[in-house]
């Protein structure tokens, strides 16, 4: 993510286009929103659903509620980004504004 940023800047300031553009400020914020969300939740998440599952490997049980409880927040926050991916894009390709 950070090599798109950062590729996104350079292509903004040695391009043709403003830094003022609509679009290209929409794109900035969903690319920070999914850097917040990949802190926020997504890594810790990844976490916790290791930890639950060494856990129940090392009792000999399988996963229980808690893990499903994580899974499911995991996999709604990783479709909003996917959904944010998307828009963006959209917003890159179309240029709406432009």
């Amino acid at each position: 993510m950070v090599v798109v940023l950062v590729a996104g800047l350079y292509l903004t300031f040695d391009g043709p286009y403003e830094p003022g553009d609509p679009w290209l400020g929409a794109t900035l914020t969903i690319l920070i929103v999914i850097f917040g969300l990949v802190g926020a939740v997504l890594t810790p998440a990844e976490r916790r659903m290791l930890a639950i599952a060494q856990r129940g490997a090392q009792a000999g049980g399988g996963l229980d509620d808690e893990y499903a409880a994580v899974a499911r927040r995991y996999a709604a926050c990783g479709g909003l980004v996917s959904l944010l991916v998307v828009v963006a894009i959209f917003l890159m390709t179309v240029k709406p504004g432009a």
